[in-house]
C-alpha cells in the first residue's frame, strides 16, 4: 500500500469512528504532537528526553550500587 492509499484508508477509518474512538485518537495525536513516547509507572507522560534521563539515572544507580537484590527485597517485604 502506498502513501496516498494509506492516508485514504485512515481517513475512511476516522470517518467511521464513534465518539470514544475519536477521543482516543485525539489523545494519541496530542501525545505525538507533544513528543510523548511513554508513561512512567504512575501514569505520567514521558518525552524521549525524559525517558533517556530516567534510563541514564537507573544505569548510574546500578554502577554506584544503589540497588536492592531480589533476596534482600523479599526479606524487606516480609516486614511490611
Amino acid at each position: 500500500m502506498n502513501f496516498i492509499e494509506t492516508k485514504l484508508e485512515l481517513i475512511e477509518w476516522i470517518l467511521r469512528l464513534d465518539e470514544k474512538g475519536l477521543e482516543k485518537l485525539l489523545e494519541l495525536k496530542n501525545n505525538v504532537d507533544n513528543g510523548i513516547i511513554a508513561y512512567d509507572a504512575k501514569g505520567n507522560p514521558l518525552t524521549l528526553e525524559q525517558y533517556h534521563a530516567n534510563v541514564n539515572e537507573a544505569t548510574q544507580d546500578i554502577k554506584e550500587g544503589r540497588v536492592t537484590s531480589h533476596e534482600d527485597f523479599l526479606k524487606e517485604i516480609e516486614n511490611w
